[in-house]
């Protein structure tokens, strides 16, 4: 874009304007069509370690009544010796 100083010196190109403005915009729309993509990328990623998470608590509080059984298990052994 032409500064200030040039639209005076010079005037103002209107096509060449236009086309630095089209060239922008395309490439603005190339960034969000990635940022897009990366974003939807990162969607994936995020809710896969969310079901990670999930299988990972299950499995903790599965660990954890085992070894609330097994505690009562030899709780119970040491009050019959």
């Amino acid at each position: 874009m032409p500064s200030e100083q040039e639209v005076k010196d010079n005037g103002i190109n209107l096509g060449e304007i236009v086309k630095v403005q089209t060239k922008k915009i395309e490439e603005l729309t190339l960034y969000l069509i990635e940022k897009d993509k990366q974003d939807k990328e990162k969607d994936i990623k995020l809710s896969d370690q969310q079901q990670n998470i999930k299988s990972q608590q299950a499995q903790i509080d599965e660990l954890r009544e085992q070894l609330k059984s097994i505690t009562k298990f030899h709780s119970r052994i040491r009050q019959h010796r």
